[in-house]
């Protein structure tokens, strides 16, 4: 069939008053899958070929439409069509595979890539055309942007590495790999756009790495979070709740009040620990930790007259470390745990169960609301205190400088296996507490 006699051919286009002439070369893929030889051809924006030539000298098949599979790398309307394929279906699968064939050759992110999605809004740019801008040297978190958003932030896809500064000041991104990109996502949440980032450690003398040095991004980098998700009005403010889990990135979150662990892993792209009910599930990332499947498990603990208070608990794989995280919300001074010494004994009862796991002498990682208050003049010590005296450091407790409660909220790590790099509040997403962090790094 002629490029003349083309049915396709016929549907309509939306008519400009200058020529868009735009070459474009697909190679041939698989012959067991895919008959199909090379064809440069041009079209203009009405449809219309102005030349058609396959490899062997004989005229090929052009088609020019209206489905969304015609589209090019560079946004043109356009597409080949070989005269063997007579049905738009087994059209649609070759313009698939010579279109990924293709972002494959550019150096485009495809399906194949495990660190990318395909997408295909994504703008390719040819190796030879010289805007393949080299990764900066000097230490820091970079960002590069490969498609602007709508306007909501100042950016150019033209710019190339620009270094994060909003982040260092407000989110620690240069601290380490780990930190910095895990910027991206709330970034491009944020902005609307798509954007590339890269970390440089700090350099030693020999010119090697920092690796575990402080900025240095080694592989133990861990963030880990505390996030109070407000009960009341769950539904409503369960969004702001997993936009902010989003836009903060840690590996492991544990959470407390949570009315709807699936809408909140589905809000916030976080994969929800099973087994970790009730009302404090722990959710992770799975692009920075691996969840060892069937550590994970819950128990009560002493209640006040608010609701029933738990411990929950789930082993991580970070590299080739294990390490185990529990979280909790303390009662209150009400019912059952009236006595002030009732933090004291909450915590022998969390240390009981670490020994029990065996975990004594593993690296871990205890997050909560602690109503720290309600030990006040405690005969037995408090909370902290306990975790302390078993070998625990406290990482961070909520100051309340970026909205939400002060004082309340606090995360511990074991001093003999963590080094704390950094601890902040990062907004409360809707609550009445804010999210705290700490970033810490195994040693």
């Amino acid at each position: 069939m002629g490029v003349g006699s083309m049915p396709y051919l016929s549907r309509s286009f939306a008519t400009v008053s200058f020529l868009l002439a735009h070459v474009a070369t697909c190679l041939s893929l698989d012959s067991r899958d895919n008959p199909m030889r090379v064809v440069s051809f041009a079209v203009d924006t009405e449809g219309t070929v102005s030349s058609a030539d396959s490899a062997d000298g004989d005229k090929g098949a052009i088609l020019l439409d209206d489905f969304g599979e015609a589209l090019d790398d560079y946004g043109h309307k356009q597409s080949k069509y070989d005269y063997d394929y007579n049905d738009y279906g087994a059209l649609s699968a070759v313009l698939q595979r010579c279109r990924t064939n293709r972002r494959r050759r550019l150096g485009c992110c495809d399906s194949t890539d495990p660190e990318h999605r395909h997408d295909d809004r994504l703008q390719c740019t040819d190796p030879g055309s010289g805007n393949n801008d080299p990764e900066p040297t000097q230490p820091g978190c970079y960002l590069k942007v490969n498609r602007p958003g709508p306007g909501t932030c100042s950016e150019d896809s033209n710019s190339g590495w620009q270094p994060d500064e909003w982040g260092k000041v407000n989110r620690d991104s240069w601290a380490s790999e780990a930190a910095c990109k895990a910027r991206k996502a709330g970034h491009d949440r944020h902005c609307g756009s798509d954007t590339t980032w890269v970390y440089v450690g700090s350099r030693g003398g020999d010119g090697t790495s920092g690796g575990n040095t402080p900025g240095g991004g080694g592989s133990g980098f861990l963030r880990v979070m505390s996030y109070n998700t407000q009960y009341n009005n769950y539904a409503s403010r369960m969004a702001g709740y997993g936009r902010k889990i989003a836009e903060v990135g840690p590996a492991v979150v544990g959470t407390q009040e949570c009315q709807d662990k699936n809408g909140l892993a589905r809000t916030s792209g976080y994969n929800n620990v099973p087994d970790t009910d009730f009302q404090n599930p722990i959710f992770y990332n799975p692009a920075n930790v691996s969840y060892v499947a069937g550590s994970a498990g819950w128990m009560p603990v002493t209640s006040d007259t608010h609701a029933p208070r738990t411990i929950t608990w789930a082993k991580f794989r970070l590299g080739s470390t294990e390490f185990w995280f529990f979280n909790t919300q303390l009662p209150r001074n009400l019912g059952a745990a009236a006595s002030t010494n009732t933090h004291a004994r909450i915590a022998q009862r969390l240390l009981e169960k670490r020994r029990a796991l065996g975990a004594e002498n593993m690296p871990t990682v205890v997050t909560g609301d602690m109503n720290t208050f309600a030990s006040n003049g405690a005969s037995e010590g408090t909370f902290e205190s306990n975790l302390v005296a078993a070998g625990f450091e406290k990482s961070y407790q909520a100051r309340g400088n970026t909205g939400g409660l002060a004082n309340l909220d606090q995360i511990f790590h074991t001093h003999a296996h963590f080094r704390l790099l950094s601890g902040s509040d990062q907004g409360t997403g809707g609550s009445d507490h804010p999210a705290i962090i700490a970033d810490l790094e195994l040693q």
